[in-house]
């Protein structure tokens, strides 16, 4: 077998599963059985087999139960004492999918799988997963701004105000404003052909009855 002359580091993979929790983001973590102990984000190692893709669809399955194939890379983490066991080399993703299709099953070194809201994460991550969490909420953030990726949260019909709500949720703090949020609905998702007005109307509070859409198929 061919030697190396340089050592060479594990790589694995981490995947943030994001999703809204009583009108706020949420992720899933996992109680780890086997040192380093505590709550993780849920990964592991990449096999001789398989790409980064591929393994980190596995982990994430294995370790709570939820398939997904909309995955996004945003990092990777190098620390070289980020690991207490060895040099582990992580790449990140995140995805994001209604809560009614996280049904969490802890498996393979997870005792434990739960949605946590990001307000009440808790105290100490392992690893650098606090890290990892923190850069993976930037770029959720960031592909909203770019990708109707929020779409994918809605429950039709819906009311353009319940569509504001689900962008702030995700960290969208520059459509607060109604007027700002309408504006960029009407330019990016009616005006786009997203999303269309369907029939029926909600009253919401004191306002006037509001329009409903869907998404265009």
């Amino acid at each position: 077998m061919y030697e190396y002359e340089f050592p060479r580091p594990s790589v694995a993979t981490d995947v943030c599963i994001f999703t809204i929790l009583n009108n706020e983001l949420a992720v899933a973590l996992i109680e780890r059985s086997e040192a380093p102990f505590g709550w993780a984000i849920p990964g592991g190692f990449l096999r001789p087999d398989e790409s980064l893709d591929d393994c980190a669809r596995r982990e994430t399955h294995e370790e709570t139960g939820v398939l997904t194939d909309k995955l996004f890379q945003f990092g990777n983490f190098s620390r070289p004492d980020r690991d207490p066991r060895t040099w582990v080399i992580s790449v990140a993703y995140f995805t994001l999918m209604k809560e009614n299709e996280i049904n969490l099953e802890a498996g393979t070194d997870a005792v434990e799988a739960e949605l946590f809201p990001v307000s009440k994460l808790p105290k100490t991550l392992a690893f650098d997963h606090d890290v990892i969490l923190e850069k993976a909420q930037q770029a959720l953030a960031d592909t909203i701004k770019n990708k109707p990726l929020a779409l994918d949260l809605v429950t039709e019909p819906f009311s353009l105000s319940e569509l504001q709500q689900i962008y702030l949720a995700l960290g969208m703090k520059e459509h607060r404003p109604k007027g700002n949020f309408y504006r960029y609905a009407q330019q990016n998702l009616i005006k786009t052909g997203l999303i269309k007005e369907t029939e029926g109307k909600r009253v919401e509070g004191r306002q006037r009855p509001a329009k409903l859409y869907k998404l265009s198929k």
